[in-house]
């Protein structure tokens, strides 16, 4: 009776000090993988501490090394977690990413080209139209002349409705209409004078394109400009960009257009 009750003993502490010594291994090893604060050598110095106190019968010290063990513990995983996270992400961020580049502007009007039917494009620039707009399909996407393909050939566009886009180069939503409603019922009636009215004191403008005869409209705050050319559309946009661009110019400066080409419409 008294073999077999030591033998089971042994068997207990056998697996007893067989658990532990494997759990001690993995944290040890766990936090050996620290390399930039070197997390397993003050663990070994807080061990080492942690002994001389009990051999020196350091009641006190001892006392106070238990009772804040379990808080000693969760700070070694807190700060080895947070190297790690960091370390981790930093392999990453070693080589940037490549801005892809990409126009635009030309992917815009060659999709309104190719298109077989009018689109009417909204571009927010440095002002947010959020507030004015009822986004119904929202994204957040690069410009491509195949993606907007796609989109257009979809069931969820609208020919009647707008495109959203900015001038970063991305696609910020489809079957996008007007929010609030008019004082005026009148406006109601031209798309091109409604539009006008909204974007009044915003820097966004509007791009329609028609088909039948393959030529563009820019609405820029009061400003209508009907029938232009594909060329005067990327000469007069890119001339906005860039006096919007200038801090010594005026703000939300008009497209440039010559005199000859340019056709206001009130």
């Amino acid at each position: 009776m008294y073999i077999r009750s030591l033998h089971l003993l042994l068997c207990k502490d056998i697996v007893e000090i067989t658990t532990l010594s494997y759990l001690f291994y993995w944290w040890l090893h766990w936090l050996k993988q620290d390399k930039q604060k070197q997390l397993s050598l003050y663990f070994y110095g807080y061990s080492l501490f942690w002994a001389a106190c009990s051999l020196g019968n350091l009641t006190t010290l001892l006392t106070c090394i238990e009772y804040t063990a379990p808080y000693t513990i969760i700070l070694f995983i807190l700060i080895h977690q947070k190297n790690l996270q960091r370390n981790f992400i930093s392999l990453f961020k070693v080589k940037p990413a490549q801005k892809t580049d990409i126009d635009w502007l030309q992917e815009i009007v060659r999709f309104c080209l190719q298109a077989n039917g009018n689109i009417s494009i909204l571009i927010e620039h440095q002002n947010s139209l959020n507030n004015l707009l009822s986004i119904n399909v929202p994204m957040h996407t690069q410009i491509s002349t195949q993606l907007l393909q796609f989109l257009y050939h979809s069931s969820d566009f609208n020919a009647k409705h707008y495109i959203l886009i900015d001038t970063q180069g991305n696609i910020l939503g489809i079957d996008v209409t007007w929010q609030k409603p008019l004082a005026l019922t009148g406006i109601n009636e031209n798309e091109s004078t409604k539009a006008s009215y909204y974007l009044m004191n915003s820097d966004a403008f509007m791009l329609q394109y028609n088909h039948q005869n393959r030529l563009f409209t820019i609405i820029m705050k009061e400003h209508i400009y009907t029938n232009l050319t594909t060329a005067q559309v990327l000469q007069s946009i890119t001339h906005y960009l860039a006096s919007s661009e200038n801090k010594k110019g005026p703000k939300n400066e008009a497209p440039y257009i010559s005199s000859d080409q340019q056709q206001p419409h009130a």
